[in-house]
């Protein structure tokens, strides 16, 4: 994995790869437990990169530790942009029919308003979270989910290399494409197009970590 453009076609370098894919995509149907067996599935994959493997991991549940503090740190990302989502969105409702009862017209625009920006914040997060993936996940791996969620740290490690972690983001959002065109039994070939980004940026930014499959420090 010399480039980005490299994280599209490498796992069907893998001559399993089909039934690897279409297996753990189908065990990502299950809920949490499926999230978090892929995230850690994912990680795998990055591990075999950067030991120079161009080969998925086998399917199934046997990573869910592994990825364990990865999909903790998104759940609380997410949690966190859809509480504000939801907040904004109700307040805005609630101007709306205040307005509606008593024919506040300048209410009614506010809170019109309100509704919008609640969609932009929400849409402008995701876009967020898909640009910051790489950086999130080295972070965790470096730190734990304390290191995930120290967005100060994230942010400097984006900056730093801003190109990189641009690069990254763009190649994460196709990665979340190829992963939707057949949700049930692709998703997981989107997850090792992420693999892929992560092993390129790591090796891009100063002190990336190198671990072993099993989380610990090679």
């Amino acid at each position: 994995m010399n480039d980005y453009s490299d994280s599209i076609g490498w796992p069907i370098k893998d001559p399993g790869w089909i039934g690897k894919i279409v297996i753990q995509s189908l065990i990502n149907i299950i809920p949490i437990i499926g999230q978090i067996a892929l995230v850690g599935w994912m990680l795998a994959a990055v591990d075999n990169l950067r030991a120079g493997r161009l080969e998925l991991p086998p399917a199934g549940f046997s990573f869910m530790g592994r990825g364990l503090n990865v999909f903790l740190v998104f759940l609380v990302y997410l949690a966190v942009c859809i509480a504000v989502f939801v907040v904004v969105i109700v307040f805005g409702f609630a101007l709306i029919g205040a307005a509606a009862n008593n024919n506040g017209g300048v209410l009614g625009v506010i809170g019109g308003l309100l509704v919008v920006l609640g969609y932009g914040i929400l849409i402008l997060a995701g876009l967020a979270l898909y640009f910051l993936m790489a950086p999130i996940v080295v972070a965790t791996e470096r730190g734990g989910v304390g290191g995930g969620l120290n967005l100060p740290q994230i942010v400097a490690m984006a900056r730093a290399r801003g190109s990189a972690t641009l690069f990254a983001g763009l190649f994460a959002l196709v990665g979340g494409l190829i992963g939707s065109l057949c949700s049930y039994i692709t998703v997981a070939y989107g997850s090792a197009v992420m693999a892929g980004v992560i092993a390129v940026y790591e090796r891009q930014i100063p002190n990336a970590p190198r671990l072993d499959q099993t989380g610990g420090h090679a």
